[in-house]
């Protein structure tokens, strides 16, 4: 294998992975701490930002909680997909940001599903005291899920944009 794909190869993964341990390191920290700590402001944020300790047995903000096997099944199958089209894409030449942020959202995926198969619940830690944000409880993975999503998403529209200004071009 050349030099560089090894790079990109190392590079991409190492950054999935290193989404998945950050996110567990902190769940772990937030599991070991009593109940009556939370919730409590996260310092140097005037209150705009608070830790606290869900226990998140469903899908987003607890929905089909009810339904334990398609709160695994349905990540499971996603994450599987979203990995398929990682491979594909490290298999070829370019897409290496997008690539990077497909590797971020599954770091992400991947802890959010590790914690519903081994705890049965997801370890949300951080709300966020602004706007929408107000009535939802996240953590380092559900933010990676949403910064990954954005960083491929964009990368993919900037290699299609010179096709979608000239759609009669051909390439």
């Amino acid at each position: 294998m050349k030099t560089r794909k090894k790079w990109k190869l190392m590079t991409v993964l190492g950054a999935g992975a290193a989404v998945f341990t950050a996110d567990q390191l902190l769940k772990a920290s937030i599991e070991r701490q009593a109940a009556d700590t939370f919730p409590r402001d996260v310092p140097g944020t005037g209150g705009a930002a608070r830790y606290e300790k869900c226990h998140n047995k469903g899908l987003l903000m607890g929905a089909m909680q009810e339904d334990r096997e398609m709160v695994q099944l349905l990540p499971a199958i996603s994450a599987a997909a979203l990995g398929g089209r990682l491979f594909e894409m490290l298999s070829g030449k370019g897409k290496t940001v997008e690539a990077m942020g497909l590797s971020i959202v599954l770091g992400g995926a991947m802890s959010n599903l590790y914690d519903r198969m081994v705890r049965g619940y997801v370890v949300d830690y951080l709300s966020i005291k602004k706007g929408y944000l107000k009535k939802m409880v996240i953590n380092l993975g559900d933010a990676a899920i949403f910064a990954g999503g954005i960083l491929a998403g964009a990368a993919a529209l900037c290699r299609e944009l010179p096709r979608l200004a000239n759609p009669f071009r051909r390439d």
